[in-house]
């Protein structure tokens, strides 16, 4: 959603990306023995209007453990799913929410963004998997402006005080 004309904050905005949650890229066999074909490959990059797109036609219904995943940072080398590789050397492009609980309606949730972001800044937000009609659960994903990318620790920092004002 974006209150305003202008240009998308996440047009230039990417991603590592992956499949599954077993996509490891920094290990040449898997824990049962077999070989990884993925071994030392960079992950793949995602851009902002492929997250978009996919949260807008979502994939054909597939196990949580196999479907498509995307991390907030656009660090992307074999290591990029550790999470103190991604602290050190993370370039993070958007702050991110699960609404679990509360069964809020999305009117509800959209005004509760547009008081802690204020108006003009994009976000996307949509039901998560395994929300139900009677079980509302939302994602919700801001995409930073170029400018400001953050480090791992500024993730962090801004990550938590996102998390603070969507439980206050």
């Amino acid at each position: 959603m974006k209150d305003s004309n202008e240009t998308p904050l996440g047009a230039q905005s990417s991603f590592a990306c992956g499949i599954g949650k077993w996509d490891t890229r920094n290990k040449p066999t898997f824990s049962d023995g077999r070989i990884n074909p993925n071994f030392s490959k960079i992950y793949p990059i995602a851009q902002w209007q492929d997250v978009v797109a996919l949260a807008l036609s979502p994939q054909a219904p597939v196990a949580k453990e196999s479907g498509a995943w995307i991390l907030a940072s656009s660090y992307n080398l074999t290591d990029a799913r550790n999470h103190d590789i991604q602290r050190d050397r993370g370039c993070f492009e958007m702050l991110w929410a699960d609404i679990d609980e509360g069964n809020l309606p999305k009117e509800e949730v959209l005004s509760v963004l547009r008081k802690i972001l204020g108006s003009g800044n994009e976000f996307l937000i949509y039901n998560t998997r395994s929300s139900q009609p009677d079980s509302k659960k939302w994602r919700v994903l801001i995409p930073l402006a170029v400018k400001n990318k953050l480090t791992g620790f500024g993730f962090i920092c801004y990550q938590k005080s996102l998390n603070d004002a969507l439980v206050a």
